[in-house]
């Protein structure tokens, strides 16, 4: 059965969680990790942070971190292919919770189309990314690299681009072998799961 993938909380390095605040506050520092926490749907702006750690609902927390087998997770997305990071572009971003957060555009170009209608290039909203000096790392989404290539299961977005069903569950990165990067699933048996699905 093919490996369920999970989520971790959020990692913004120090410099950029102190641009983030303006300087005006000090943040807390996680003496474990040498960095500074905070959970995957919170913004850059500590004081909302903080309180909206008490309102997360039960929801919110199991979309984020309940693991989904293979075949739900290309049910349902909109569109799954095979594709090469072309570009990557950051910005910010409000979200649907009202946190502000940066937000990196990738553009890719299509090598195959597992589900969905077929087009050469397509763009993905992914969470995280560089601006200036403030870094935002999603340990729940992966840091795309232009010319990497993987599987994208994405489902259609507010912004006017995909993003990753399931969140990070919906991006499987592939080695030179064309597995998913540090397990033993292969592009073909996510083909074989994607053929599955019309039956």
């Amino acid at each position: 059965m093919p490996p369920a993938i999970g989520a971790d909380p959020v990692l913004l390095t120090p410099r950029g969680v102190a641009a983030a605040q303006g300087a005006t506050r000090p943040a807390q520092s996680d003496p474990l990790s040498g960095g500074f926490t905070m959970p995957a749907r919170l913004s850059l702006h500590v004081p909302l942070a903080v309180a909206s750690l008490f309102m997360l609902t039960p929801a919110i927390v199991a979309e984020t971190h309940r693991p989904v087998e293979l075949p739900d997770r290309l049910r349902g997305a909109d569109a799954a292919v095979v594709a090469r990071v072309v570009s990557m572009t950051p910005r910010y971003q409000r979200n649907r919770w009202g946190d502000e957060l940066i937000v990196s555009r990738a553009v890719v170009a299509v090598e195959e189309t597992l589900k969905g209608r077929s087009r050469r290039f397509e763009s993905v909203d992914v969470e995280g990314g560089t601006i200036g000096d403030v870094t935002l790392r999603v340990s729940d989404m992966p840091s795309l690299r232009v010319g990497e290539r993987a599987v994208f299961m994405v489902t259609q977005g507010e912004a006017g681009a995909y993003v990753p069903h399931l969140r990070g569950q919906g991006i499987l990165r592939l080695d030179d072998a064309n597995h998913v990067r540090g397990t033993s699933l292969s592009l073909d048996m996510i083909r074989a799961a994607a053929r599955g699905l019309e039956k």
